[in-house]
């Protein structure tokens, strides 16, 4: 971490998932890697930011990923979108509050403000104190807090200083569900699905009216759907699995949690 290197504006950060096969045990092993690309060149290039991860090592992939996102997205705006630094070691804590104040301006919701406050300041109490001068922060910022016995790290400038979203009423939240969705709608998007893409029209039926996520439908084999349907719903049996081990982004893709999930029954 001693050599910082300078990145050219033409390029973007991003994440990347290393495959490999671990020598000890055989079996594929995979690391989330930050990255630069360019649109021109297919190939990315390592960047030495992605060491700083280490410090959510005991998460499941999928949440080192969503967390890596929120890193992304910050060296992004840095960067790339308003130019304030050339080097890592240039960031400084106003910087990190003009970044979550731009989040909030620019229309996200509360809860994604406070998580992106969360993981940054995490973030950054392991890099300064896991390495000297990384960047232009004072480890001496951070305070923790002990609270129903765990330990949580508070940054009180971005505490202080950011501005949060108002948070917004549970009658707006339910105006922009999916779930109203007109019945017959659905049946017709699914009718077009089984002319245009029949392999994927049943996956559509499980997502819409068993509420299955994209990944848990994907994942789905013929001795997980119930033999038996009654007039009104049958059952589903959903677990964690990966059917296709090679694929980069197959730990991502879990299931919210093992159940036995119903599925409504529509005669149409």
């Amino acid at each position: 971490m001693k050599e910082i290197i300078t990145f050219p504006k033409r390029y973007r950060f991003g994440i990347e998932i290393l495959k490999y096969e671990n020598t000890q045990s055989g079996q594929l092993d995979q690391k989330i890697i930050i990255c630069l690309r360019k649109e021109s060149c297919p190939y990315p290039i390592v960047s030495p930011i992605s060491s700083l991860l280490k410090c959510w090592i005991s998460k499941s992939y999928k949440t080192q990923y969503d967390y890596a996102n929120r890193i992304v997205s910050l060296l992004n705006y840095l960067y790339f979108d308003i130019q304030k630094i050339n080097r890592f070691d240039e960031i400084r804590t106003e910087m990190i509050v003009d970044y979550l104040n731009y989040l909030t301006a620019t229309g996200r919701s509360r809860s994604y403000v406070v998580e992106s406050r969360r993981v940054l300041t995490h973030f950054f109490y392991y890099a300064t104190h896991q390495y000297v001068d990384i960047c232009d922060i004072d480890n001496t910022e951070f305070i923790i807090n002990v609270k129903a016995r765990k330990s949580v790290v508070v940054w009180p400038n971005l505490e202080i200083n950011v501005l949060l979203p108002t948070a917004k009423t549970n009658q707006q939240r339910k105006i922009n569900k999916l779930t109203n969705l007109n019945v017959d709608l659905i049946l017709r998007f699914i009718e077009l699905a089984m002319v245009e893409s029949p392999n994927c029209a049943l996956g559509f039926y499980f997502m819409f009216f068993g509420g299955l996520r994209g990944s848990e439908a994907c994942h789905l084999t013929g001795d997980d759907i119930s033999k038996k349907v009654g007039h009104n719903f049958f059952y589903l049996h959903i677990e964690d699995r990966i059917l296709n081990p090679e694929d980069k982004y197959a730990d991502l893709n879990q299931s919210k949690k093992n159940r036995r999930q119903m599925i409504l029954v529509i005669p149409e």
